[in-house]
This record gives structure tokens, C-alpha cells and sequence, in this order.
């Protein structure tokens, strides 16, 4: 995997729960902005923000980001859990394997 990030937010925590996404995509901007390189992965709940169903805001914030060069990945099993798009330009997939050693050479990580 070429150009993997130095800075890994996880958001875990589903639309049910708005705050930690809030914190999250914050995070990602701020890290952004400062010249890191940038993931955002979404597992468990946390893949339901890739839904058709959020609000538009939600879905701006998302192509800010992706603008900002913060590179978005998204769990298979999670996806498919909630009856998710599995193929799409707006998100890599990353299976457990995969998002375990993303996270290890990351300098930086952040669950939510």
C-alpha cells in the first residue's frame, strides 16, 4: 500500500450518535490543514455515515475532507452488515488485516 497515512482516525460510532463524527471528521480537517496525511476509516456503526440516507451537510463535510486530501476507507463486513455500497470511488475497502497494519505504521491514531 502506497502513501498510507500518518495520522488514522477510526470512527466506530454510528449516525445514532453524531458527536463522535462531528469529533472525528474535526480531527481529520485540523490534521489535514497542518500538512498530515490523512485517513479516516469507517467500522462497526460507523459505516452508516457512508449512507445515502445522512443529511447533505454530512455529505459536504465528507468531499471537504476528501478536498483536504484525507484519504476515506471503509470495512467490508461493516458495510455489508448494513446493507452498504461496497464498490465506490468515495471509499477504499480495508478488511481487519489491512486496517490492523494501517494502524500500526501510522505516527498517529485516534478512535472514536
Amino acid at each position: 500500500m502506497t502513501d498510507e497515512p500518518d495520522f488514522l482516525v477510526l470512527l466506530a460510532h454510528g449516525t445514532a450518535e453524531p458527536a463522535f463524527a462531528r469529533h472525528a471528521f474535526h480531527l481529520a480537517a485540523a490534521a489535514a490543514a497542518l500538512g498530515r496525511s490523512v485517513g479516516l476509516y469507517f467500522a462497526v456503526e460507523g459505516t452508516t455515515w457512508l449512507s445515502d440516507a445522512v443529511p447533505p451537510a454530512v455529505t459536504g463535510q465528507l468531499e471537504e475532507l476528501r478536498e483536504l486530501g484525507v484519504v476515506m476507507y471503509a470495512c467490508p463486513a461493516s458495510l455489508s452488515e448494513h446493507g452498504l455500497v461496497q464498490e465506490t470511488d468515495a471509499y477504499s475497502l480495508l478488511g481487519a488485516a489491512a486496517a490492523v497494519r494501517l494502524a500500526t505504521r501510522a505516527r498517529t491514531m485516534v478512535s472514536l
